[in-house]
């Protein structure tokens, strides 16, 4: 299916007891309103260990996947989505 090339992707998770570990997880369809970015660059920034440090009240489910920063391509485009279209950086 050329909609949608990749399956699964590497996640730095977050976990309740404090901890990181990296695990494949299946990619997300995007939904309605959504898109799907391939990211080729990635980092974690002192928000994110800020966020670490005051989750448990914020975060809603475990394991969690933190991160604002990421660059990449858009992989794929979900319903009523007119800006974007598939290959555009971001």
């Amino acid at each position: 299916d050329d909609n949608m090339s990749i399956q699964t992707q590497k996640a730095l998770y977050f976990a309740e007891d404090g901890t990181w570990y990296v695990e494949d997880r299946k990619v997300p369809l995007p939904g309605p309103g959504h898109v799907t970015i391939k990211i080729h660059s990635t980092a974690l920034n002192p928000i994110d260990w800020k966020m670490t440090a005051m989750a448990l009240p914020f975060i809603k489910e475990w394991p969690a996947i933190l991160g604002l920063d990421a660059a990449g391509t858009i992989e794929d485009i979900g319903e009523g989505v007119v800006q974007w279209k598939k290959g555009d950086r971001v």
